[in-house]
C-alpha cells in the first residue's frame, strides 16, 4: 500500500509476488498429498515461465511494429531486459517459495517423528516399570514361599518329634 504512493507499477508487481510466494510457500510446506504439491508448482511455475516467454514475444514485435527505438544502454533491449528482469524475479520468489516451504515441510515432519518416538519411548519406559514391578512381586513371592515352605516344613517335623517324645516326656 505504501508504495503505491511510490510507483503503482512496483507496489502491483510487488504485491503478487508476495501473495504467489506465501501460496506456493503455505501449499508446498503444509500440502498433504506431497506427489500433488510438486506437480502443482511444476505446473505454476510453468505456466509461469510461459506467460513470461509470451509477453516477451509479443512487447517485442509491438515494440518494432509500434516503431518504438530500442534501447541501446546495456546488453538487451528495453523490453527483453524487463522480461529478463521478471524471470529472474520469479525465480528467485518461486525458488525461495519452495526452499523455504520443503525446509518447513521437514522440520515439522522431523518434529512429528520425533514426537511418536517420544511417546514409543514413554510407552517402553511405563512397560519396562510394569515388568520390573512384577519381577519383583514374583522374587518376593517366591521368597515368601520359601520361607513359609521352610517353616512349615519345621513345624511339621517339630509335630512329629513331639508325637513321639509325647508317651515318654509329656511335661
Amino acid at each position: 500500500f505504501a508504495l503505491s504512493y511510490v510507483s503503482e507499477i512496483v507496489s502491483a508487481t510487488l504485491s503478487y509476488q508476495l501473495c504467489y510466494f506465501a501460496v506456493l510457500y503455505a501449499g508446498i510446506a503444509w500440502g498433504k498429498n506431497r506427489t500433488l504439491t510438486w506437480i502443482v508448482y511444476a505446473l505454476v511455475c510453468t505456466a509461469a515461465l510461459v506467460w513470461i516467454v509470451v509477453a516477451w514475444a509479443a512487447t517485442d514485435s509491438a515494440y518494432s511494429i509500434a516503431g518504438v527505438e530500442e534501447y541501446s544502454g546495456g546488453l538487451f533491449s528495453q523490453a527483453t531486459a524487463g522480461y529478463v528482469m521478471a524471470c529472474m524475479t520469479n525465480l528467485f520468489y518461486f525458488g525461495c517459495a519452495a526452499l523455504m516451504g520443503r525446509t518447513a515441510w521437514n522440520q515439522a515432519y522431523q518434529r512429528t517423528v520425533l514426537a511418536a518416538q517420544a511417546r514409543q519411548l514413554e510407552q517402553q519406559a511405563e512397560q519396562m516399570a510394569q515388568d520390573a514391578v512384577t519381577r519383583d512381586r514374583l522374587r518376593i513371592a517366591r521368597e515368601l514361599h520359601d520361607s513359609v515352605g521352610h517353616h512349615v516344613s519345621s513345624m511339621g517335623i517339630q509335630a512329629a518329634a513331639a508325637r513321639r517324645a509325647l508317651a515318654k516326656k509329656p511335661e
